[in-house]
């Protein structure tokens, strides 16, 4: 089958290009493929849907939430983290049109899948944010009308203005204590590393070395290439004892390589446990990445320089440690209230007048 309206233009690349008039709107689109029966068949589907908008078909105009997210996933690049979200808005609202799909869906949705877990309002905002890509998506195929999709409010969280919690060792001591293996285990990790949850979670044990434990950190933000630097953090005997305990039992097991992972446990079953736990000790608001925090907290009050922290947790700048170490301010203050409000020795002040 042959497109009735548009021409197929073949690119110096080997991609064909949609050319020609619809509506009577100039087109010029690329359609991804070399093939040119699929060009063919997509140029066939773009008439298609030209005539189906021209028409006003009610049914075209509402799709079920399911087709958007196919055609989504079709001709949009995202990372493999996104596909996870993209599969569980399909799963949640599947069975919805587009178009019927309004603050109340969003709330229930928010509950069920985030808020009575414990998760973290910054993983709700990469889910609403790919919520939002997908109708933009339709809206901009020509799915949907922009003005029959009902608005959609939820906060916006920015990853450096979310709560830090700092808790004693006595408490850390009794959150991994009351923690289930094997979550108890990447505490534990977290805790002696001050690794972030993903690093810690694809750790192998070739990552062992002479000088300790090799983690990495990722530079560059949304627009910039993004690159991965390993460093090392030695081991303290509370890491090499769980480490030696689970490497143990990882060779008892056949086909035991090196390669493989540390812990076979996923991000979410660590957050999970770490809210149940939090909860039945009373603690609010503590997530994996405060851990982190406390990690780097620790070491400034034990008199640790901060040029040693930045290198302990990856950091390339001073500023990036001092936002890991700022509880610390509140320590330093007493120590200068403390050291003001001690009389000073007569016979020290005046021999400096005296010398003056």
């Amino acid at each position: 089958m042959k497109p009735k309206y548009l021409k197929l233009v073949k690119h110096t690349n080997g991609v064909y290009y949609l050319q020609g008039k619809l509506l009577g709107k100039s087109i010029r689109e690329s359609t991804r493929t070399r093939d040119y029966h699929e060009a063919c068949l997509m140029a066939v589907h773009r008439e298609l849907d030209a005539l189906r908008l021209a028409t006003g078909a009610n049914d075209y105009l509402n799709p079920l939430f399911s087709e958007c997210v196919r055609h989504y996933e079709k001709h949009v690049r995202y990372s493999r983290k996104n596909q996870g979200i993209v599969d569980r808005l399909n799963q949640w609202f599947s069975g919805y049109a587009i178009a019927d799909i309004d603050q109340e869906d969003i709330n229930a949705f928010v509950v069920e899948n985030f808020t009575r877990r414990g998760l973290a309002k910054s993983t709700i905002e990469r889910n609403l944010n790919t919520f939002q890509a997908i109708r933009n998506h339709a809206v901009r195929n020509k799915m949907v009308v922009q003005d029959r999709l009902p608005f959609i409010n939820y906060e916006r969280v920015s990853k450096h203005e979310h709560r830090m919690t700092i808790v004693d060792k006595s408490v850390r001591d009794q959150i991994i204590s009351t923690t289930d293996n094997p979550v108890r285990d990447v505490l534990v990790f977290l805790w002696y590393t001050g690794s972030r949850i993903g690093c810690t979670l694809n750790r192998s044990w070739s990552d062992r070395c002479d000088n300790g434990i090799r983690l990495y950190t990722v530079k560059g933000g949304r627009n910039k290439l993004r690159q991965r630097r390993e460093y090392v953090v030695p081991e303290v005997p509370e890491l090499t004892a769980m480490l030696n305990r689970r490497l143990m039992e990882a060779r008892k097991s056949s086909g035991f390589q090196v390669t493989d992972k540390i812990f076979n446990v996923s991000d979410t079953t660590v957050r999970e446990e770490l809210a149940r736990v939090c909860e039945s000790l009373s603690i609010k608001d503590f997530l994996p990445h405060d851990i982190r925090h406390c990690f780097g907290t620790y070491l400034a009050q034990d008199k640790v320089g901060i040029e040693v922290i930045a290198d302990l947790m990856g950091h390339d700048s001073l500023e990036s440690t001092r936002k890991y170490i700022n509880h610390v301010r509140d320590d330093l203050a007493r120590q200068m209230r403390g050291a003001l409000s001690k009389p000073v020795n007569a016979g020290v002040v005046v021999a400096i007048s005296s010398s003056a």
